[in-house]
């Protein structure tokens, strides 16, 4: 039995189109392969890189924020201590550091006298913690005052109560008084006060 030409040649182009079909699968499966590679290899590790410097972006962009919020904060404390500058060195009045409390006399002065009671002696001296109050402050110093004052006593509570409201938040501990009375009704009071001083001479620098 012998084939046509016309049959053969068929056969060869439908061999050469198998070829060609065969080679483009082959080179579609080598393309596919090479992009996979790529994106494994090449595109991975860039796309990594992008989200790690995005984030680090973010989170530089937060501490900035927190910085700036900082610097604001700091500049406007700053603006406040300008302002109660003149308030700081009064306080140095309030909790002096080298015993002086004139503040204390002035006010004492003046509420003896807006009671009708005649300051006759101040006494000042150191006060050891724990006798009646211990507040445990490292930087403040208990003192004791008493004063001895002539007056009656109907004006007595008034008196502790402006005393407790000096601006230095003074302490009444006691209050003793004699019997003895003059031809005025007036008699002798002691009146123990507790004080606080800054036990640093450096402490307001």
């Amino acid at each position: 039995m012998f084939l046509e030409a016309s049959d053969v040649t068929t056969n060869r182009i439908i061999a050469i189109i198998s070829n060609k079909r065969n080679e483009m699968y082959g080179f579609a499966t080598f393309t596919l392969l090479i992009v996979v590679l790529l994106a494994a290899f090449a595109i991975r590790p860039t796309i990594i890189t992008i989200v790690k410097i995005n984030q680090e972006i973010k989170d530089k962009t937060i501490v900035n924020e927190q910085l700036a919020n900082k610097i604001n904060a700091l500049s406007s404390l700053g603006n406040d201590y300008s302002n109660m500058k003149d308030s700081f060195n009064d306080f140095q009045l309030l909790y002096p550091s080298n015993g002086d409390y004139s503040l204390f006399m002035a006010n004492i002065e003046s509420i003896c006298e807006r009671h009708s009671y005649t300051l006759d002696s101040v006494n000042f001296r150191s006060k050891e913690v724990g006798n009646s109050l211990d507040f445990h402050l490292s930087e403040l110093d208990q003192w004791e005052a008493t004063i001895n004052i002539t007056g009656t006593d109907s004006e007595l509570t008034r008196l502790i109560d402006d005393i407790e409201s000096m601006p230095m938040f003074p302490v009444v501990d006691f209050i003793s008084y004699s019997n003895d009375k003059d031809e005025q009704g007036k008699t002798n009071f002691s009146i123990g006060i507790t004080l606080f001083h800054v036990n640093k001479t450096d402490f307001y620098k």
